[in-house]
C-alpha cells in the first residue's frame, strides 16, 4: 500500500536523522575516538542493527557526518558571507561568525571538518579523504568566485590568481583556529583579520 510505505519510508528517515545528528555532536564534542558506537545507539535510543541497517560501519557514519557539516558550512557561508562588497567586509564577517560561534556555544571547538580529520590522522579510509577533499575544493571555489568577484570590481588587485588565493587564506584561517585551540587565547582570532589583509596586498 502506497500510505504504508510512503510512512516506513518517513520513519527510517527520521531515525537515520537522529542517528547521525546525535554522532555529529559527539563526535564534534568528544572526538571519533572517544565515541563508540554503543553510545550512539544509547543517545540516539535505537537498536544496533538498526543503526547498522542505516550505517554500515563507523566509517560510514563518520563520511555521512562530514557530508552532514559540509552542507551546514556551505549554507552558513552562502547565507553570511556572499556577496560582501569588499574583501576587508568578508574578512570581517568571517572573523565575527567564528567569534559568536565561541561565545555562543559552549563546546566550541572551530571548524568541525578540521577537528575530525585532524582526529583521524592518515585515515586509510579513501571515502572519508575524498569526502574531506571534496568539501576542501568547495571552500576553495566559494572563496575564489568571491575573489573573481573583488577583482572586476577592482577592490581585489588582478595580480591575484584567484584558486591560490583562496588556499592561501584557507591556511591562514585553519592555522589561526589551531592556535586558539593550542593556547585558547582568542588574540590568534582578532590576528587574523590583519593577516588577512596582508595575503591580498
Amino acid at each position: 500500500m502506497p500510505g504504508k510505505k510512503k510512512k516506513q519510508a518517513t520513519g527510517e528517515n527520521n531515525v537515520h536523522r537522529r542517528i547521525l545528528e546525535r554522532a555529529v555532536d559527539l563526535f564534534y564534542v568528544q572526538g571519533v575516538h572517544a565515541t563508540g558506537i554503543n553510545q550512539i545507539i544509547q543517545e540516539a535510543d535505537v537498536a544496533k542493527d538498526t543503526l547498522y541497517r542505516q550505517f554500515a560501519s563507523k566509517d560510514v557514519l563518520i563520511q555521512a557526518a562530514l557530508e552532514l557539516w559540509g552542507r551546514k558550512l556551505a549554507v552558513l557561508w552562502e547565507r553570511k558571507l556572499r556577496n560582501c562588497e569588499r574583501p576587508k567586509e568578508l574578512f570581517q564577517k568571517w572573523i565575527r561568525l567564528e567569534k559568536e560561534s565561541l561565545r555562543k556555544e559552549a563546546n566550541y571547538n572551530g571548524c568541525p571538518v578540521a577537528t575530525i580529520m585532524m582526529e583521524m590522522g592518515r585515515s586509510k579510509d579513501t571515502s572519508i579523504i575524498r569526502t574531506a577533499r571534496k568539501i576542501e575544493q568547495q571552500w576553495i571555489e566559494f572563496l575564489a568566485s568571491e575573489f573573481i568577484r573583488f577583482q572586476k570590481s577592482g577592490s581585489l588587485s588582478a595580480r591575484h590568481e584567484a584558486n591560490s588565493l583562496a588556499r592561501e587564506i584557507l591556511t591562514i584561517y585553519q592555522g589561526g583556529l589551531a592556535m586558539w585551540r593550542i593556547s585558547s587565547d582568542v588574540k590568534y582570532l582578532d590576528q587574523l583579520n590583519s593577516i588577512f589583509l596582508k595575503a591580498i596586498h
